[in-house]
């Protein structure tokens, strides 16, 4: 049986041609009746892939499609100028802040923290694999289906107002990193298409992202004074 909808993702239309109900249960906050821009069938042979590229197997078939789903739309949007960056993205006062770093480093934590030094006014949009898209007025980041372990996130966008990567230490520190030096760092966190044509793609929204973006460098501990060393920086929104 095949299972057909349409979701909004990044502002897109995209019609889904799924084989089993976990990712229809997955994607249900995100179900649109516009008109789909483009459609992604998926097969047995994606789920047989997907389940053959992970090192865990023991998982079950509808998992396996859901990461091969995403796979494949994220090897379609880039010409888009949308991408997906390994982060947590949070929202402050309608504004969005992204924590990036290698897994295991601290993101969610310290997403945590904020929401324990500002309360309500704190949003999380994703948080592991949001999407970046980028247009000539804003760059924004969208929640999406895929969020981490722990299922933080929501159908929400806001535009950018910094990126800041994550490292630990023992004292707390924030500097700013020139769009050139941050280049690799972005590159790191961001999936890479697996065409040359879409890898381009993929450099030219980085490259925009480089320069017009707020980039922060953190080191920091597990404590409210990190949280609010960052949040204090970030928030002033300088370039």
């Amino acid at each position: 049986m095949k299972y057909k909808n349409t979701y909004l993702l990044a502002g897109i239309p995209v019609e889904m041609i799924c084989t089993g109900e976990y990712l229809v249960r997955q994607c249900r906050d995100y179900i649109t009746d516009m008109t789909p821009e483009f459609s992604i069938e998926m097969t047995e042979d994606d789920i047989a892939a997907e389940k053959e590229r992970s090192e865990d197997k023991s998982y079950s078939d509808g998992y396996y499609e859901s990461l091969a789903f995403y796979r494949k739309l994220c090897d379609k949007i880039p010409d888009r100028g949308i991408i997906l960056f390994h982060s947590c993205a949070v929202a402050v006062d309608g504004k969005a802040y992204l924590f990036t770093a290698p897994s295991g480093t601290g993101k969610s934590t310290h997403a945590s923290l904020w929401k324990e030094i500002l309360g309500e006014r704190v949003r999380i949009i994703n948080g592991d694999k949001p999407l970046i898209r980028v247009t000539p007025g804003h760059i924004t980041v969208y929640g999406t289906p895929w969020n981490g372990k722990e299922r933080w996130g929501e159908n929400s966008h806001a535009d950018i107002a910094g990126i800041c990567f994550l490292s630990r230490a023992t004292e707390n520190k924030i500097v700013p990193v020139s769009g050139s030096d941050a280049m690799p760092l972005l590159y790191r966190q961001t999936y890479r298409t697996p065409t040359a044509e879409g890898l381009a793609h993929v450099m030219r929204s980085l490259a925009e992202i480089a320069q017009r973006i707020p980039l922060w460098q953190l080191e920091c501990n597990i404590s409210q004074e990190a949280a609010e060393l960052s949040y204090n920086t970030m928030s002033k929104g300088e370039k």
